[in-house]
């Protein structure tokens, strides 16, 4: 059978499979060789999509990184601060265990040297306003405190 006689031979069916075929295999080869056709622009647009997503990605990693390091650092500032409190706490107590045991611990203060006292505490407290033990903390008027 000779190439003529093929051709007659090839139904229209045949004729649209054949051409299916060589159209495949054309496109094919045309991609093989780097060549596209997108009259659309769907590439330079998924490209576009593709970069956002990797510059979001990028920013989110490094908010990430970065909370981890705020995190580790508040770990850290949170950790010396208790180690002085404790240390705050052990000196307090010490001091008071030795102000309730000296021979002078049960004579009463003279006026002035309470009212330099209480002046000096409120302006600690001014300084230090969340802290229990101040007046405005404990519910005591401003200026009251219990008997000393």
């Amino acid at each position: 059978m000779n190439g003529a006689m093929w051709a007659r031979s090839l139904t229209p069916l045949g004729w649209a499979v054949v051409l299916m075929a060589v159209l495949i295999l054309g496109l094919g080869l045309a991609r093989g060789l780097g060549l596209s056709w997108d009259p659309l622009g769907l590439g330079a647009k998924r490209l576009e999509r593709a970069e956002t997503g990797a510059e979001r990605g990028r920013a989110e990693a490094l908010a990430r990184h970065l909370e981890t390091v705020a995190q580790e650092e508040q770990s850290q500032q949170r950790g010396q601060a208790q180690r002085r409190l404790r240390q705050v706490d052990q000196a307090t107590t010490q001091s008071r265990t030795e102000a309730r045991r000296a021979e002078d611990a049960e004579t009463p203060l003279a006026a002035d040297r309470l009212d330099r006292l209480r002046a000096h505490d409120l302006q600690l407290c001014d300084q230090t306003r969340p802290l229990a033990g101040c007046p405005a903390a404990t519910g005591h008027p401003a200026g009251g405190y219990p008997a000393v």
